[in-house]
Order: structure tokens, then C-alpha cells, then sequence
């Protein structure tokens, strides 16, 4: 079995897919939660709610951020798509 170093795992196509999708992610998070600041100040527990979601469920999320009006709107969004 090859020894692998840090460095040549870094280099991996896989690692490098792996790594970018996982700031990717980050940054749609960050990115939402910016922008559902529209809806007025989010409650540390929405905070966390949006933090438990798939990236499949923030892409979903991201196409209705503007008809968002205020967090119920957020809130009744959560409880239709994750089922919380």
C-alpha cells in the first residue's frame, strides 16, 4: 500500500472536489443567512435550524428567499421542508 502524505492527498482530484464543496456550502450558508436578515432579526434557534440544512435544502431554500417577508414566512418554510 503507497504511503500517502498531507500533501499528496491535498492534490487529489477528490480531496479538491471534496474540500470545495464544503466551503461552497459554508458560503451559501453564510450568504442566506445575510440575506434572510430582511426578514428582521433571526432567533439563535433559526439560526441553528438553517445550520442543519442540506445543501439540496439550501439550494430549495435560496430560490424562495424573496417572498420571505418576515421569519414566519422562514418558519413556516422550515416546517414544510424539513418536517421540524
Amino acid at each position: 500500500m503507497p504511503h500517502w502524505t498531507e500533501r499528496d492527498l491535498k492534490q487529489t482530484r477528490f480531496y479538491q472536489d471534496v474540500f470545495a464543496e464544503g466551503y461552497l456550502e459554508g458560503y451559501r450558508e453564510a450568504l442566506i443567512l445575510r440575506l434572510l436578515r430582511q426578514c428582521g432579526e433571526l432567533s439563535p434557534t433559526l439560526t441553528e435550524r438553517i445550520s442543519r440544512l442540506s445543501l439540496s435544502q439550501l439550494r430549495d431554500m435560496s430560490g424562495s428567499l424573496w417572498e420571505f417577508r418576515e421569519t414566519a414566512d422562514l418558519e413556516q418554510w422550515l416546517a414544510t421542508h424539513t418536517g421540524e
